[in-house]
């Protein structure tokens, strides 16, 4: 396996766990993300959290996407996405 190729998927690896460790912290900070996700959506991400157990692999790439909205939505509020 070429250098680069594996420097590419350890960088894919290392944001993945940037974004589950940002998820778990919005999460467990139940004030900031409250006023930012509906009930249904904090479910969706506690059910994608415990899903996931921090690997990539553990979710398919509709989930994956998913949890990315969902922590960008709790990060940064409504309506702050691509096209709003």
């Amino acid at each position: 396996m070429s250098k680069l190729l594996r420097l590419g998927r350890r960088g894919l690896t290392l944001r993945w766990q940037v974004l589950v460790w940002v998820a778990r912290q919005l999460y467990n900070r139940g004030k900031v993300m409250h006023g930012r996700l509906s009930p249904s959506e904090r479910d969706e991400l506690r059910h994608l959290l415990a899903k996931s157990r921090g690997r990539r692999a553990n979710l398919g790439a509709t989930e994956q996407r998913r949890l990315r909205e969902i922590v960008t939505q709790a990060a940064r509020g409504r309506g702050s996405g691509p096209g709003t």
